[in-house]
């Protein structure tokens, strides 16, 4: 694939001025082309302001800055701390190219073109035992952005690539799940169990990625969006994980080093 070249940054983006503020919220209200608001769902979420958004004159305007130095670029990417298991023996690094569902490559995202598969779910951490209960779950993935339509692959791949740094691995997850046998058109009775074992793995529902040109200009951005059965987790997934060694060094061929598109990549988690 071929990747778009640096998108350049005027100046290094300031620090998290609140804790209690998720930092892409900030960055937007620091940048003159974005702004926030309620989101359907019921969460904060940006956007570019009217007029200013990839294709409009300001934009091409704020992009066309040569002299800025490729190494100021700067993406941060976002991980939700809720977690979720995609299911017996599914790929969720995979499974996130269908965000090109959802992603379309006029340059937006459009949230109600959700992909979604029937999987095999269950639950590793479950404390039922000797065997946890396995059951048909139904796996969705939205996305929410805006972007240039050049760069719409890139960033899909570069979440994919996110998510394959920072995925946890549950190996050879004992399972059982009771067949049930029609005694009636009201009664099911419990015949045999079946049983068997999978590797589950384990991801946030929520991986973002968000392209700024300095403190100044928003150049893109791109969210993956998972749900099981319209639920999107349970917190946990940040605890012990070290979301910036890890994604910098997924997305390092894409980095300022690289002279890549999203030049210094930054990370958090929760």
């Amino acid at each position: 694939m071929a990747f778009l070249p640096a998108l350049l940054l005027a100046s290094p983006l300031p620090e998290h001025p609140s804790p209690e503020t998720p930092e892409h919220i900030i960055l937007c209200e620091q940048a003159s082309n974005c702004e926030t608001y309620d989101h359907p769902n019921g969460h904060l979420a940006i956007r570019f302001k009217p007029g200013m958004e990839p294709g409009s004159p300001d934009y091409e305007q704020r992009m066309s800055r040569r002299h800025q130095k490729r190494e100021d670029q700067t993406t941060k990417v976002t991980i939700g701390d809720n977690k979720l298991y995609w299911g017996c023996e599914e790929d969720p690094v995979k499974l996130l190219n269908k965000l090109g569902d959802s992603c379309k490559t006029s340059g937006q995202c459009v949230s109600d073109d959700a992909y979604s598969k029937e999987i095999d779910y269950l639950e590793p951490d479950n404390t039922v035992s000797p065997a946890t209960p396995r059951g048909q779950k139904t796996l969705s993935i939205a996305g929410e952005g805006q972007y240039p339509s050049g760069m719409r692959n890139a960033l899909v791949k570069a979440i994919q690539e996110a998510a394959g740094a920072i995925v946890k691995e549950h190996k050879h997850i004992q399972w059982n799940a009771k067949k049930l046998k029609r005694e009636s058109a009201m009664i099911n009775l419990p015949t045999d169990n079946e049983g068997g074992f999978c590797d589950v793995k384990e991801l946030s529902s929520h991986i973002g990625l968000n392209v700024y040109k300095g403190g100044d200009s928003l150049v893109a951005f791109m969210e993956a969006k998972v749900s099981i059965d319209d639920g999107d987790g349970n917190e946990g997934f940040c605890k012990g994980l070290d979301v910036t060694a890890s994604i910098a060094g997924a997305l390092g061929p894409w980095g300022a080093a690289a002279g890549g598109f999203l030049g210094t990549v930054k990370a958090f988690c929760g």
